[in-house]
């Protein structure tokens, strides 16, 4: 039997609650290793004892970052959150006690379980832990309620990061946040090249990026955190691939709603944008969709444009993969316990290599 829901965020929360508990083990995955080239001290707790925690299911239900994570100002907070007027507040706090930031995130429904994203820009001069608050505002006398906290790590100011690994190419500065903030060289490895202008499949030119696994995408005509964004790489690359097996749409599911953007099973998902499952077909498929769930979900990855199927990585091995429209998740299942387990193919280096030559 599959469950309808009309919006997506919905999906994600249950999904989060649905996947999980097969695979063994909460959400929270190992802390999310230390960008290469970041120096940063063993993350303690600067969160002090909690005055006002949720009591029962918390409304407020924070993706990224993980606790403990290295982050870069502006600060990218995403999630799930039911709140009133659709609105609730972040705040962070420095590792003595400082309020260093105080911002309203936004929902897409008040009353509803919908995604947010915020931009949380700070300044420091020291490196050092820090502490944010996601909560609500009392009716009744304004202090804060329902507080959500996520310990984690600040960098200080915004030096370049170079890999001597590369020969020593630069994140550039417009991107070198996001990177930080949404998986470094774990999600998106390393840059490639110095950033370029190059005109993309919607026919406008953008300053761009290349990495291992992303191409990243400045776009200052939006605000943050949207003015950077991850290309389509997933639909580039099998541009042509639309007539292949794993990539025809499936139909609907007879008992899903014609309205429906998306339907949920005991075992994954449909999404009508695009065709495709999540989540369906045993190990790798669900390994897929927890890695897509608790790390990035549309944002990082986009919509599934292929069903899990077996073809050969570009490093000549073979793995179960699935395309998204802004990846390619690789199942390696000799890694399983690690975070390593599900991996974005090297979409990034492929696309660059055959544009640019090299690497």
């Amino acid at each position: 039997m599959w469950r309808t829901w009309r919006k997506v965020a919905i999906f994600v929360g249950v999904l989060i609650t649905m996947l999980v508990a097969p695979l063994g083990g909460a959400l929270a995955a190992p802390a999310a290793p230390t960008p290469a080239g970041v120096t940063a001290a063993a993350t303690g707790n600067a969160c002090q004892p909690n005055p006002s925690p949720p009591s029962g299911t918390p409304t407020i239900q924070v993706v990224l970052p993980e606790p403990g994570q290295v982050v870069a100002s502006p600060l990218t907070v995403t999630g799930l959150a039911v709140a009133f007027e659709a609105q609730f507040t972040i705040a962070l706090y420095g590792q003595d006690g400082q309020r260093l930031a105080l911002v309203q995130a936004h929902t897409a429904e008040g009353q509803t379980l919908s995604a947010f994203s915020a931009s949380v820009p700070y300044t420091i001069s020291t490196e050092q832990d820090g502490c944010l608050w996601l909560y609500n505002t009392s009716g009744a006398d304004g202090s804060a309620i329902n507080i959500v906290q996520v310990p984690v790590h600040l960098l200080a100011g915004n030096a370049p990061l170079c890999f001597s690994q590369v020969g020593g190419v630069c994140i550039d500065g417009k991107f070198r946040a996001y990177w930080i903030n949404n998986g470094g060289l774990y999600q998106f490895g390393y840059p490639l090249a110095p950033g370029l202008m190059e005109r993309e499949i919607d026919g406008k030119t953008y300053f761009v990026q290349y990495f291992e696994r992303a191409r990243f995408e400045y776009h200052p005509e939006n605000q943050p955190p949207y003015d950077v964004l991850l290309g389509l790489l997933g639909d580039e690359i099998t541009a042509t691939r639309h007539g292949e097996q794993p990539f025809k749409p499936l139909p609907r599911p007879a008992d899903c709603q014609q309205v429906a953007s998306a339907c949920v099973s005991d075992n994954g998902a449909w999404y009508a944008a695009t065709g495709h499952t999540l989540g369906i077909g045993g190990e790798g498929p669900a390994a897929i969709a927890k890695q897509w769930v608790s790390k990035g979900g549309l944002l990082i990855y986009g919509y599934p444009i292929s069903e899990v199927f077996t073809e050969k990585g570009y490093d000549g091995k073979t793995y179960q993969v699935q395309y998204f429209e802004r990846h390619r998740l690789e199942y390696h299942p000799d890694l399983a316990g690690t975070i390593y387990v599900v991996e974005l193919g090297q979409l990034g280096r492929q696309i660059y290599t055959a544009k640019y030559g090299g690497h």
